[in-house]
């Protein structure tokens, strides 16, 4: 009888460790056909901590991954070829499972808690939408100065953003809505309605590091929103000399942050040169503000692909004080000034820019012409 009870007491010990530990971890187990044996990559965003990069190896399809965190987390999964396969939010004791095709991301199933399993439920609904969106975006290089290919992306992110939207003004309780507008609906041009759609949300809804991350982003969109003055700057061009921002002013000025390693900055960066060229007049300013940190690089590429322009670099590249004052979230990424130096457009880029600038540069014109008549 003893020796029953002695068991039953080590089988319950185990069991009571077991759920313990499980509490301890969070979980990640899929069932993905498709995967063709090739690594599954994971980033983990360890709040407070930094990221946390993995490697997983499918065997015959099926994965597993154990991870840690007291807070709600992102795990980002990544096919081989680094297009994203999925993000997740997971904190300790989340028990996921994922099944489905590999060559249908949007259509996977996600198993375990309810955050996860209603932003699988959104991503299925719009499965077409999103897999249109992602091929899309995919080409964009190839197709970045055509209006009707940008316009086209446009609606089709319309459409996923208003799936959106009624799902968080339905649910105004679930942490959900929080990831929903992190993920679909926050960009440079909706900030304020994000952030208006934020404060609908109940206080629990909000996670400590996906709010601290918004309001991050946040933070830096206002720094250069129309008005704004830009921030000072003192840098050097190509042949070391220093140029100041506050040369430009007197006149309109645009400004394009840039790198040579980002592809879609260098066909802006020799679009600018085209038009630069026909738009022979020195009643603006035109400057390229350089993120490269290879002073060599940047000098060889200015020269090989005759960017002939005000050219700038800012040494620390992403690093740079100037750029965190000035909110610039990525590139390319262009600011247009006007005389006094305030913020009157930004994130224009190829044809778009272009025809802004000569429309703007016409009501100089116009008003220069008007001032003359009056004398």
């Amino acid at each position: 009888m003893s020796r029953i009870i002695y068991i039953c007491f080590i089988v319950t010990t185990m069991f009571m460790s077991s759920a313990c530990s499980d509490k301890k971890n969070y979980t990640i187990e899929a069932k993905i056909v498709n995967l063709e044996g090739k690594p599954i990559y994971v980033i983990q965003d360890k709040y407070n901590e930094g990221f946390k990069l993995d490697t997983l190896q499918p065997d015959n399809n099926f994965f597993r991954l154990k991870g840690s965190s007291n807070s709600l987390t992102s795990v980002r999964l990544y096919f081989n070829d680094k297009t994203e396969l999925m993000s997740l939010y997971l904190k300790n004791g989340d028990h996921i499972t994922l099944e489905g095709d590999a060559n249908k991301p949007f259509e996977i199933a996600i198993k375990g808690n309810r955050i996860n399993e209603e932003i699988g439920d959104f991503r299925k609904r719009n499965s077409l939408v999103l897999e249109r969106l992602r091929e899309k975006e995919k080409n964009f290089v190839t197709h970045w100065n055509k209006p009707e290919y940008s316009q086209s992306i446009k609606q089709l992110r319309a459409s996923l953003q208003k799936d959106a939207i009624a799902f968080i003004q339905e649910h105004k309780s679930s942490l959900s809505s929080s990831i929903l507008i992190y993920e679909y609906l926050l960009d440079i041009d909706n900030y304020a309605f994000c952030d208006s759609l934020l404060k609908t949300l109940s206080p629990d809804t909000k996670p400590v590091n996906l709010q601290a991350k918004m309001e991050v982003i946040f933070s830096k969109i206002l720094k250069s929103k129309i008005g704004t003055s830009l921030p000072y700057f003192t840098l050097r061009n190509e042949n070391d000399s220093i140029i100041y921002s506050t040369s430009f002013n007197g006149k309109p000025t645009i400004i394009t942050c840039w790198s040579i390693d980002d592809t879609l900055s260098m066909k802006e960066m020799r679009y600018q040169k085209n038009w630069y060229k026909e738009l022979d007049r020195k009643d603006y300013n035109m400057v390229g503000i350089s993120f490269d940190m290879d002073v060599n690089a940047w000098k060889n590429r200015l020269k090989t692909d005759s960017l002939s322009w005000k050219q700038v670099r800012l040494p620390e590249g992403w690093n740079s004080p100037w750029v965190k004052n000035s909110g610039i979230v990525q590139i390319p990424y262009t600011l247009v000034l006007d005389k006094r130096g305030k913020i009157i457009a930004r994130n224009l880029q190829g044809s778009i820019l272009q025809d802004y600038l000569i429309k703007m540069l016409e009501e100089e014109d116009s008003l220069k012409q008007q001032k003359d008549n009056r004398k």
